[in-house]
């Protein structure tokens, strides 16, 4: 019974603590409008990144996912892609925690994430061979500068804004009213 309880208490401290991040990081978005907001990413999306990696990337061996808030995303790489090591980098604390949590319960063991901005962590890193992204247009302003540390950017809905794609894949119809920047879901892939 005892270790019922502090279980819980464990439980219900951990979801306090992610409770106060969150707040604290969504107060600070407000005033810092370059940061993207939490939005997980749906199944469609990454199939089509998914599908993309293995018919035109199967030898490369590191992926990167840029703002991996949940985790999701390159969840689903890691599962689709075993030989590959694949990285998620987060700079909001309480989607990190939560990432992390899951993988230590939910796996796979060719998975990580990282805790930080991404520019700075791309710039200290090897350099990665894929690089997944689907953040706002003002982060990849940001985001710019460092897209030559890959070998391929794989960017969805948000292009990059100074640079023109190698090419544009056309996806599913936009279902979330919010994103309708255009008609479909786009595939923007720079190398």
């Amino acid at each position: 019974m005892f270790l019922i309880y502090s279980l819980l208490i464990i439980y219900a401290l951990i979801a306090l603590g992610m409770l106060f991040l969150g707040t604290d990081y969504f107060i600070s978005n407000l005033r810092n409008k370059t940061r993207a907001p939490e939005v997980a990413s749906p199944a469609k999306l990454r199939a089509a990144v998914i599908k993309e990696i293995a018919e035109h990337y199967g030898d490369y061996k590191t992926v990167l996912e840029i703002g991996s808030c949940y985790g999701g995303f390159a969840r689903a790489i890691a599962l689709a892609n075993p030989d590959k090591t694949v990285d998620g980098v987060e700079i909001m604390p309480a989607p990190f925690m939560i990432s992390k949590f899951m993988k230590l319960f939910r796996g796979p063991k060719n998975m990580n994430f990282k805790f930080g901005d991404a520019v700075k962590f791309i710039n200290k890193s090897d350099g990665y061979d894929i690089g997944v992204t689907w953040l706002t247009t003002p982060v990849m302003k940001c985001i710019e500068p460092v897209a030559d540390r890959f070998k391929v950017l794989l960017v969805l809905d948000f292009p990059l804004p100074g640079r023109a794609p190698t090419r544009v894949i056309k996806l599913h119809p936009v279902e979330n009213k919010l994103l309708r920047l255009n008609s479909h879901h786009m595939l923007y892939i720079y190398t």
